[in-house]
């Protein structure tokens, strides 16, 4: 029931106004999208063979029974899902999303080619399947699958035996990925220039290397290994590697060409490095390493102290329980507030969101979902949690002027993580942003960090982070391990002027 809660938690509300998010994928409702696709591609597909063998026996009339072992691998693997009851653990596993894309990416992809292609007499059957031709994955879905894969494993430290094996988190893959799989990893390691993960996974593929499980030959792993190494200034273990080729094959001319060229880089002088660890490509992705591992145990706490909120209205403080708070930051403003919202209210939004979710998404049977990750919550519903706890927010006195207009919006995070854009004009008038949080992720990660400024919070039920406008640009999720993350985002909005020069000022609370 837990996970229930938190696969249907917070994707609210009216589907009227949705915000796509660029790198929002890996989200739970698209990842339970791809899983429906492909369930419904099965059964499809079986009810066409099996019409075919009523009408014509086992001829093979229209040259599409070569469907059957695809079919029958997939059955297998919705059969196991399905007995073990556990969907939800499977669709946000990293391997079973790396491996559920690559077979509608692939495989089904394939299937349907000869679907088309074919004059099955089941054309009511065969109409539907063309209809989801246009919107299953891509090979790009996929390659932005193994960036996410390489870029946990760079955060969180993990080695490419861990995430082959699919032991990032208490549920293990359904299934390892396999030495092609790796292989594949690893190429997309070597083209984003991320040669240290390259090393890391073209080990482990050479020295498993099975020609009877592999489609590549282990001198193609061996070269890319060895180039990989030269890249990192390693001519010695680059050398080593190509003399490895000319044992196995000593008239390959391209591993010939390979040794006389690192012979002449070591004549050059190229000296040896010793990098161990992975380098991310972006200053703030190098920071993330530090922060995305800190945990409950380790993190530093922020100055804390107990404020009161106060009315905008009266002059007096409410007479009123005070609020935990941790100031993170003073400059700019960063407060993590606790226990603001409860059990009933989450509930609330699992019960708001997940229908008029699947609804939005389910509306076209055979859109593929893209990046939808977030929705707009205007209450005009029966449920008036929101309204109070807008109020709530609101009364926190952080800003000179009451907002003149918010939104409370509900977004999903998952393997991918999260990255605030630089706001844009429509967005000059914001003058701070709260993070709800209303789940935490179980697996680890989802911790919410501004590197630059050395902060970092991890994700806990009830509490609600502020942050200024002047560090939105900073705020990044990390990903989510196996799982997936709920948060509210309410961002508050200054008043409207036209001719008045805007003043970024914020009263920052007194300490008691």
């Amino acid at each position: 029931m837990r996970i229930l809660i938190l696969r249907i938690i917070s994707i609210i509300c009216l589907a009227h106004v949705t915000l796509a998010e660029k790198g929002a994928f890996t989200t739970y409702v698209n990842l339970e999208k791809l899983y429906a696709i492909e369930d419904e591609l099965l059964t499809l597909s079986s009810v066409i063979l099996s019409q075919e063998r009523v009408l014509h026996g086992e001829d093979d009339v229209h040259g599409i029974f070569n469907i059957s072992g695809t079919l029958d691998t997939v059955k297998d693997i919705h059969r196991s899902i399905v007995s073990a009851n556990n969907v939800t653990s499977y669709i946000v596993n990293p391997i079973n999303i790396f491996h559920l894309v690559k077979r509608l990416s692939r495989d089904w992809n394939k299937v349907i080619a000869v679907l088309e292609d074919s004059k099955s007499c089941a054309k009511v059957m065969r109409v539907k399947v063309d209809n989801m031709a246009d919107n299953m994955p891509t090979g790009s879905h996929l390659k932005l699958v193994t960036e996410a894969i390489l870029r946990m494993q760079a955060l969180y430290d993990l080695s490419a035996y861990d995430v082959i094996s699919g032991n990032v988190s208490n549920d293990t893959s359904l299934s390892p990925l396999s030495l092609d799989d790796a292989f594949d990893v690893a190429r997309v390691a070597y083209e984003t220039k991320q040669y240290v993960l390259a090393v890391d996974w073209l080990n482990f593929v050479t020295s498993n290397f099975d020609p009877d499980m592999a489609s590549f030959s282990i001198t193609n792993a061996l070269n890319l290994l060895s180039s990989s190494n030269l890249k990192l200034s390693r001519p010695k273990e680059a050398l080593r590697t190509i003399e490895s080729i000319l044992q196995l094959d000593p008239n390959n001319n391209n591993a010939k060409r390979n040794k006389e060229y690192i012979l002449i880089k070591i004549n050059e002088g190229m000296k040896e490095t010793k990098i161990n660890t992975p380098i991310l490509r972006t200053k703030k992705d190098r920071l993330l390493q530090k922060f995305c591992r800190v945990k409950n145990e380790n993190l530093a706490k922020g100055k804390g102290f107990c404020t009161y909120t106060r009315s905008r209205n009266l002059k007096e403080y409410f007479a009123r329980p005070s609020i935990k708070t941790e100031v993170l930051s003073l400059r700019p403003l960063v407060v993590l507030y606790h226990d603001l919202t409860n059990t009933s209210q989450q509930k609330a939004v699992a019960h708001l969101g997940y229908e008029k979710m699947r609804d939005l998404l389910y509306k076209d049977h055979y859109t593929y979902p893209n990046g939808i990750d977030g929705f707009i919550v205007d209450d005009w519903t029966y449920w008036q949690w929101i309204p109070k706890l807008r109020e709530t927010l609101n009364n926190i006195d952080l800003s000179f002027n009451r907002p003149a207009f918010s939104h409370f919006m509900v977004k999903n995070i998952g393997l991918e993580g999260y990255e605030t854009t630089p706001l844009d004009q429509s967005e000059r008038h914001l003058l701070g942003t709260f993070v709800v949080f209303l789940s935490e992720p179980s697996s680890g990660g989802g911790n919410i960090v501004f590197p630059f400024l050395n902060v970092t919070v991890l994700p806990q039920k009830g509490s609600v982070l502020f942050f200024e406008r002047k560090a939105h640009q900073q705020m990044t999720v990390c990903p989510v391990l196996a799982d997936t993350e709920w948060v509210g985002i309410y961002h508050l909005q200054d008043q409207m002027y036209t001719d008045v020069c805007y003043a970024d000022v914020m009263k920052r609370p007194k300490r008691s």
